[in-house]
């Protein structure tokens, strides 16, 4: 309830399991109450107002799907797979069954270099130039509205290194989106790409 220490989280449980929240912050509600009926010396009523500064309901746990040089797919619904000594290129599917745009966050790990993300439903693409990753090296990229990075592992930003024609592309809602995923030099058992998103609502 303190809105300094940043965004809380509302959560709900529907009654078949699913666990929704929404990231929220205290607005008013918490001055006290007088009134005999409404406080005691252990309780207190209030009616709180909080607010979303993004308007969404949201899925607790990330979606997650991890893959690499040499590895048999086990996960879904990233299928099928094109997997070569020198690059990957994955032709996959990601299903966002949410009512609203989902913002992936994406890991590469190396060696490898010169990727390429692409989302062939919506002709969007992102593009890193003249990136070199040694074994062990990573990346992060945070396409979700209010972040907007592109890190390496040491926290230094290589937003710079984004070629002009990219954008951090979203996966459209109530649909599956074909992507590919493509990273030059890879090595077989070390290299590996991981895309993680939060499906959104308009309700819990």
């Amino acid at each position: 309830m303190d809105p300094v220490r940043g965004d809380g989280i509302f959560r709900v449980q529907s009654t078949i399991g699913d666990v929704r929240e929404i990231a929220c912050r205290y607005v008013s509600g918490l001055d006290m109450q007088e009134e005999p009926e409404m406080s005691g010396p252990n309780m207190q009523q209030a009616d709180v107002t909080l607010r979303a500064y993004e308007p969404y309901w949201r899925d607790a746990n990330d979606t997650t799907n991890t893959f690499g040089i040499g590895v048999t797919p086990t996960f879904f619904p990233i299928f099928p797979m094109r997997l070569t000594s020198s690059q990957i290129a994955v032709d996959a599917t990601a299903l966002n069954a949410g009512d609203v745009e989902a913002w992936p966050r994406w890991t590469i790990t190396g060696p490898g270099g010169d990727v390429t993300l692409r989302n062939l439903t919506t002709g969007d693409y992102l593009t890193l130039n003249g990136i070199s990753l040694a074994a062990g090296e990573s990346i992060a990229i945070d396409t979700r509205p209010g972040y907007k990075t592109i890190t390496a592992n040491d926290g230094s930003s290589i937003f710079s290194m984004l070629s002009i024609s990219s954008s951090l592309w979203s996966l459209p809602a109530r649909m599956t989106s074909s992507i590919r995923l493509e990273m030059g030099g890879a090595v077989a058992g070390s290299s590996s790409l991981q895309l993680s998103y939060r499906q959104r609502y308009l309700s819990p």
